[in-house]
This record gives C-alpha cells, sequence and structure tokens, in this order.
C-alpha cells in the first residue's frame, strides 16, 4: 500500500471517529436536555399541585367559615383601650358570658358590641403587637370572670353574634347538642300541633290521629351551599310502649 493509501485510509478512520463521537456527544446533550425539560416539567407540576392544593384550602377554609356562620352566627374580634368597657355581661342559661347591657355612647357601643353577643375568647394586647399573647378561648361566664383582672388594657375580646333562630337558640334552633333543647323544641311543637283547630285549622293535627300513633319523630335539618353542600340536624323520637309499659 502506498504512502498516500494510507494517509487516505488514516484520514478516513480519523472521520469516522470524529463522526462517531459527534453523534454519541448530540445522543448524550439530548437525553441532558429532555432530563432538564422533565425536570422542569416535574417542579411546574409540583407548583401548580401546590398552589392548587392552596386554592383548594382556601375555599374550603371559607366555605367552612360561612358554614359556620350561617348556623352559628358572626364572630367580631374587638379591642378595648379605655378602662371602662362600657357594658355589662351576665350569664345565660348555658353558664355563657352573654353582653346584658351596652351603655349609650359607651366603649363597646362604639366599637359595635350588642346586646345579646356572647363573649367566645378574650386576649391580653392588641391584634399584631407582637406581645405572643395567646388568645383564649371562654366557655363559661365564671372562667371569664377569673382572667379579667389580669388582663389590664388593651384587651381584644372575640364576640359572637348569635344568628336568629339558629344554632345557639335554646327554642327554635335547628342544631342542638342538649337533650333538653330538644325535649323543649318538641314540647313546643306538640303544643303548636295540637292547638285548637279554631285559631290553627292548617297546622293542627286531630286528636284522633295523635291517640292512634305509634309514636312521634321530632327532625329538623339545616342543609347550606356555598359551592359545597352541609346538611347538618338534631331530633327527637318518642315511641308509644303500650299499656302499663315504663
Amino acid at each position: 500500500m502506498s504512502f498516500w493509501d494510507r494517509v487516505k485510509n488514516t484520514a478516513t478512520d480519523l472521520g469516522d471517529k470524529i463522526q462517531k463521537g459527534s453523534q454519541e456527544l448530540g445522543e448524550k446533550a439530548q437525553i441532558q436536555i429532555e432530563k432538564a425539560q422533565q425536570s422542569e416539567a416535574a417542579k411546574r407540576l409540583q407548583q401548580g399541585s401546590a398552589q392548587a392544593w392552596e386554592r383548594t384550602k382556601g375555599v374550603a377554609t371559607s366555605v367552612r367559615d360561612k358554614a359556620s356562620e350561617a348556623l352559628m352566627g358572626k364572630t367580631t374580634l374587638v379591642t378595648f383601650l379605655e378602662p371602662k368597657l362600657g357594658m355589662t355581661l351576665s350569664r345565660d342559661d348555658k353558664g355563657q358570658p352573654v353582653v346584658s347591657r351596652v351603655d349609650q355612647a359607651g366603649a363597646a357601643e362604639t366599637l359595635g358590641v350588642a346586646h345579646g353577643d356572647v363573649v367566645v375568647a378574650i386576649r391580653a394586647g392588641s391584634p399584631g403587637d407582637g406581645s405572643g399573647e395567646p388568645s383564649i378561648k371562654i366557655e363559661t361566664y365564671d372562667q371569664l370572670m377569673g382572667l379579667f383582672p389580669a388582663m389590664g388594657r388593651p384587651v381584644s375580646i372575640t364576640f359572637l353574634t348569635p344568628k336568629e333562630g339558629g344554632a345557639l337558640s335554646s327554642t327554635g334552633g335547628v342544631v342542638n347538642f342538649r337533650m333538653e333543647d330538644e325535649l323543649e323544641k318538641a314540647s313546643l311543637i306538640v303544643s303548636k300541633l295540637t292547638a285548637d283547630r279554631s285559631s290553627n285549622p292548617d297546622a293542627a293535627i286531630p286528636r284522633e290521629i295523635l291517640r292512634k300513633a305509634k309514636g312521634l319523630a321530632f327532625i329538623r335539618v339545616a342543609k347550606l351551599g356555598f359551592g359545597v353542600s352541609v346538611k347538618v340536624g338534631t331530633g327527637l323520637v318518642v315511641a308509644r310502649l303500650g299499656e302499663g309499659a315504663a
């Protein structure tokens, strides 16, 4: 083989190696690009999922708050700066601290506190003051009276304005969790159903029908919808056990 043939063969081999190397480099580069794209897509998907989850939590929280407000009433945080609150608190029939009087032009009236509002939480200081003071949930009048002397001013109080006819109503509420409330509601319903037909012809039930009844069921249900339906209720069933049954 001549010298030029050997040079030619060497050049050809070198060219093939260069081409092969370039191809391998190109394939590796493509793989890295695809991995980077997949990683970026996964990152965007993860971020999108996190954002979607936060939006879902926000909607769920909003639904919960609206449902709670619709059933229980509206809560309001009020900060008192003056020594005199301008209101009188009393113990209601459930032992809760309730506003029984609001002084005209006093601090409470100026801040929007109304007669019948229930104290549900208290905190020393004002919101955002950086003191780190916790908000204390109030369940009884006696508990509140035991905390008041140490609170000083400012003091932040959370009031619940009960929804009329809502869960805090002991006679006409939809949702009650005490047997006493259920019995009182049932008694009122029976009184209305057995009223004189001349005064209540549409609602009254003939006593003969009640005498033949096997029992009575008193069930009240509330259904709320804010994108997500919420249905709650309570009830009481009374059955006739027969003659001489205890």
